[in-house]
């Protein structure tokens, strides 16, 4: 189930008409906003309740209306100082309270004009409780759109993380094949009355695969170590 939210930005004028000022005057100084230098799009991609209940999330920014930029800040705001990002791709990240800072990986510098930049994040709590209530970037405000993808089975969050890092170029080889051939037996499993001890046997088959000598040549270490932390985030969930 796919549900979509838009967070909007109420502006407000507050003043008296008086003193020379005419209505029309005021209805021009309402209209008059910054133009949207870029956007965000904050979608939900996998989300599990139990002991910890957790969620992934994608924050797609795009830089609509800026030169390009040699060097990037994106800087976003969660509802709650108790809600955490407990591992992010795609660039570094530093979180004071609910803010938190987004700084470029060592090979991801540059965002270019009308190009976007896609971070990924595992975080605690509901991915919903947990949208931007703001999303800035190098300091200019970007609206939010929201996505939802609902409630998850372990193997259908770890197969959308895992074809997310494949499709960067993040896992290949022979390490994508195992990895996915044992989502696939999850996904057997989840099919039937399933129990808690079988769940979390294949999760640790998922981590071991991800910790073999031959994953280090096959997939990056930013890739392994949020697949293992994404995998171990379920496990203690059961």
């Amino acid at each position: 189930m796919n549900r979509t939210l838009r967070v909007s930005t109420l502006l407000a004028t507050v003043g008296s008409v008086g003193l020379g000022a005419t209505p029309a005057m005021a209805a021009t100084a309402a209209t008059q906003s910054a133009p949207t230098v870029c956007t965000a799009a904050y979608t939900v991609t996998g989300s599990w309740v139990g002991r910890h209940p957790g969620f992934t999330a994608q924050l797609r920014v795009a830089n609509v209306g800026l030169p390009t930029l040699q060097g990037w800040s994106v800087v976003f705001t969660l509802p709650t100082s108790t809600q955490t990002v407990q591992k992010l791709w795609g660039g570094t990240a530093q979180q004071a309270g609910g803010k938190v800072t987004v700084s470029p990986a060592s090979y991801d510098g540059t965002l270019y004009a009308h190009r976007a930049l896609t971070l990924g994040y595992l975080g605690t709590g509901s991915g919903l409780s947990a949208i931007p209530s703001s999303v800035t970037l190098n300091g200019s405000n970007c609206p939010v759109t929201v996505h939802w993808k609902g409630l998850q089975s372990p193997a259908a969050i770890l197969e959308g993380a895992l074809h997310a890092q494949a499709a960067a170029g993040a896992v290949w080889g022979t390490t994508l094949t195992d990895l996915q051939h044992r989502i696939d037996q999850m996904k057997v499993d989840e099919s039937k009355p399933r129990s808690q001890a079988q769940e979390k046997a294949h999760l640790a088959s998922f981590i071991t695969t991800l910790q073999a000598k031959k994953a280090k040549k096959e997939a990056s270490p930013d890739a392994l170590a949020s697949l293992i932390a994404l995998a171990q985030a379920l496990y203690a969930s059961l």
